[in-house]
């Protein structure tokens, strides 16, 4: 009897148990005009960012040619100059007086060979009136009309007048090839001279000053460095692995100062640093105001294509740390499931796993919407 009453008691208990577990929530809400998509990969180039700076694409640091002391500095730091503009000048009065004194040089040559020519002019006379002279004789020797002593002598005459025009011609040759080195030495101490006047290459600013009035410079010494005031490139590192993706003459996209501009590619400099097993790339930038150089910029370095599941960035439901999309299934049932995100690419974002292609979900679901809903 005792266990009857035992069994009963047991089988009342596993009732109230299974009814206290029926949960009555509210009743599914049904949807309608939802925007629901389909997920499906996308194919999309991925990028390298590869990291630079602005560069002038124009710049010039210009140095001593010669030896001498700082006259007179007509810049300072930040001045704009024009091409040509004189900018520094070195003490000129060394080669102020090589010019006078390749200058005199040359006054003097000019005055030797003047003389040499009269000289040649004399001895050509001299040559052709002993060349007359001999012809006749030699027509009398064959008849002879004169003796051969006379002949003799007319012959030593001739052939005395001939070696002086050879040697009065060689004369004038050798002062004209002194005279040709004189002016060369002229010439030299003028550009010596024109160093001394450092003058701006092109259009531009002063960026730095080396040196101050008073100064010793020697050929070499750092000067004055300038740049172009709107002509900028950006100078970047790319790792060998992704060097055969850049080719020269695209375009890219670059960020300065969280602002997108296009940036062609320039130049590239083959020759890889062994150490960081890099490789240099220029590109040249249009001309913008808020451009200065130093600046650091971005390049994005399109590099291969690959397969990306992207949602709109408003499909994403966040509870607390979790995230996750609203899934639809066949029957038109709403689950909500759980993703882990990627990047951000065009305003949508990376599904790395949670979701599979094919599947349906609800892009900007109201805030009403719950897991088990329905869309008509």
């Amino acid at each position: 009897m005792n266990r009857y009453l035992l069994l009963i008691c047991m089988v009342s208990f596993l009732f109230s148990c299974g009814e206290s577990k029926v949960h009555k929530g509210p009743p599914p809400k049904l949807f309608s005009n939802l925007n629901i998509k389909q997920s499906k990969y996308r194919k999309i180039r991925e990028e390298f960012k590869a990291q630079g700076n602005v560069i002038s694409r124009d710049a010039a640091n210009l140095k001593a040619k010669v030896m001498g002391e700082v006259k007179a500095i007509m810049v300072k730091e930040g001045d704009e100059v024009k091409k040509g503009e004189v900018l520094l000048k070195i003490d000129d009065s060394i080669y102020i007086a090589r010019l006078k004194q390749a200058r005199g040089e040359e006054g003097a040559i000019e005055k030797e060979l003047v003389s040499a020519k009269g000289g040649l002019d004399q001895a050509m006379s001299q040559f052709l009136l002993a060349k007359k002279t001999f012809n006749r004789f030699r027509h009398l020797r064959e008849k002879k009309v004169v003796s051969k002593q006379k002949f003799d002598e007319v012959v030593n005459n001739f052939n005395r007048a001939k070696s002086a025009l050879l040697s009065a011609r060689s004369n004038v040759e050798a002062i004209r090839s002194r005279l040709k080195m004189a002016k060369a030495g002229v010439e030299e101490a003028k550009v010596y001279l024109g160093y001394t006047e450092i003058r701006a290459p092109f259009n531009g600013r002063v960026t730095q000053k080396f040196v101050d009035i008073g100064d010793t410079v020697i050929p070499g010494s750092p000067l004055i460095s300038i740049q172009h005031n709107d002509r900028y490139q950006i100078k970047c590192v790319v790792p060998e692995g992704y060097i055969n993706f850049v080719k020269k003459g695209e375009q890219l996209r670059v960020y300065i100062m969280n602002k997108q501009i296009k940036a062609r590619v320039s130049s590239i400099i083959y020759q890889g640093d062994p150490m960081s097993r890099s490789y240099g790339v220029k590109l040249d930038i249009p001309t913008f105001d808020f451009i200065k150089p130093g600046m650091y910029a971005t390049v994005y370095l399109p590099i291969m294509s690959k397969d990306f599941l992207l949602i709109p960035e408003s499909s994403i439901v966040s509870y607390g740390q979790i995230q996750g999309v609203f899934v639809v299934d066949d029957k038109g049932i709403v689950n909500f499931r759980v993703i882990r995100t990627g990047r951000k690419i065009d305003n949508q974002i990376e599904v790395i796993s949670g979701l599979k292609p094919g599947e349906r979900y609800v892009v900007s679901p109201p805030s009403t919407l719950a897991d088990g809903d329905r869309v008509s």
